[in-house]
């Protein structure tokens, strides 16, 4: 919810799901609009008022330097304005036995509070989510798939699962087999939390440089945790300006 208080301003309520909130920590709101600064000007959870709350927890949250209207359902509190906001999601996908899902289904996906019309396209033990309209997510998060309430079973449950990269680039096309092994094997690597290898992949996919506060986003790593990652995996080389590639795709830009 989102709504505001006479003598403390701004409220949002929700869930936290990771990591920890502080009375005074500086935050992000971001969403569909772009990210925007705030900072946490107090906490409660259930009631009970709190200099800080670690997750998981349902939390209410007293926002400083914004208003009602610039914050809408769906949006996500963050330390960082580095959120993925998209219309493509790479997941792993469990459907329900009564309700197989077909190939190039379509579905609502909820995700957090926001919501969704979506079109599924399984591939190589994976699925490619292409949303209706643009939400920001995470790496790491759960989602739910429903049928429309206009569906003969009335908007069941349909499956679910987690976001492994939060922005991918379109998946490759059915000819394209070779293509889609390789993401698939970097969805593998996500799944497993092999992350440096998963890193590795999909700097070897990309066509042009990775820019890394992107890529934490995308697979729901911490922020920095991507330079450790670097320090490990040989197959990868440092650019200017937070980027990075693979040594494979330099030489063929080079070419």
């Amino acid at each position: 919810r989102v709504f505001t208080i006479r003598g403390a301003g701004l409220v949002v309520t929700g869930t936290l799901a990771r990591g920890c909130l502080r009375v005074g920590q500086h935050i992000h709101v971001c969403g569909r609009r772009g990210a925007r600064e705030s900072a946490c000007r107090g906490l409660q959870n259930h009631g009970r008022a709190l200099e800080v709350l670690e997750a998981p927890a349902r939390v209410a949250v007293n926002l400083s330097r914004l208003d009602k209207e610039d914050v809408e359902r769906g949006d996500l509190l963050c330390s960082h304005a580095d959120v993925p906001v998209t219309r493509r999601l790479d997941v792993s996908l469990r459907s329900t036995p009564l309700h197989p899902l077909p190939d190039r289904a379509a579905a609502v996906l909820h995700c957090g509070t926001t919501r969704t019309a979506a079109r599924v396209t399984c591939f190589d033990g994976f699925a490619h989510i292409t949303l209706a309209e643009p939400i920001a997510a995470i790496g790491g998060t759960a989602f739910v798939l429903r049928g429309f309430a206009e569906d003969e079973d009335g908007g069941a449950v349909l499956g679910g699962g987690w976001i492994l990269d939060a922005s991918p680039a379109p998946l490759p096309r059915r000819r394209h087999r070779e293509a889609r092994e390789r993401r698939a094997r970097a969805l593998e690597h996500c799944l497993h939390r092999r992350f440096a290898d998963a890193v590795v992949a999909i700097a070897d996919e990309a066509a042009c440089p990775v820019h890394g506060a992107s890529l934490e986003g995308r697979l729901g790593l911490e922020p920095g945790a991507l330079s450790s990652l670097l320090e490990r995996a040989n197959e990868l080389v440092s650019l200017p300006g937070d980027c990075f590639s693979t040594k494979r795709t330099i030489d063929q830009l080079a070419d």
